[in-house]
Parts: C-alpha cells; structure tokens; sequence
C-alpha cells in the first residue's frame, strides 16, 4: 500500500524516477544542500507534483516518513566517496 500511496502522484510512465526533478538528479550533495529539513522535501514534492492536495502531511502518515527516509538516505550514501565503495 505505501509503494500505491507514493506512485499515485507520480506520473505513471516515468515512475519513482519522476522524483529526480525534484531531488536534483539524485546527486546526494545537492540534494543536502537544497534540503534542509525533510519538510522542505515534502513541500517541493508537493509543489512539483501534488496538484490536487492528496499529499497527507500529518506526522504520522506516509509522506513524512517517505521524505525523512529521502533524507537519511542521503546521508548514508554521502560516506562513500562513489558507487564502488558502496558496493565493495
């Protein structure tokens, strides 16, 4: 259900990708110095995408806890100088 609840404002041809617009080409460095906070994350996201205001922004619903992990996750990938690294 979380993955539907993500995908349902994307476009459906270009899926998750989509997010790339918004989360600067997925390029970790600038994602962190764009985002401060996982709500800056969720308002571009919404901006970029949420035409109809489907977005639910209470602290426990989905879409908070989809822009912390964003946010997490690029810090987790920032210690590693490249993708060989990570995977090594």
């Amino acid at each position: 259900m979380r993955t539907n609840v993500i995908k349902s404002i994307l476009p459906k041809d270009k899926g998750i990708g989509a997010l790339s617009v918004v989360l600067c080409g997925f390029k970790p460095d600038a994602i962190l110095e764009k985002f401060k906070s996982y709500d800056a994350v969720q308002d571009a996201i919404q901006n970029e995408f949420d035409k109809d205001n489907r977005i639910r922004c209470e602290t426990k619903s989905i879409w908070p806890g989809f822009c912390k992990t964003i946010l997490d996750a690029v810090h987790f990938l920032k210690q590693f100088k490249d993708g060989q690294e990570f995977i090594a």
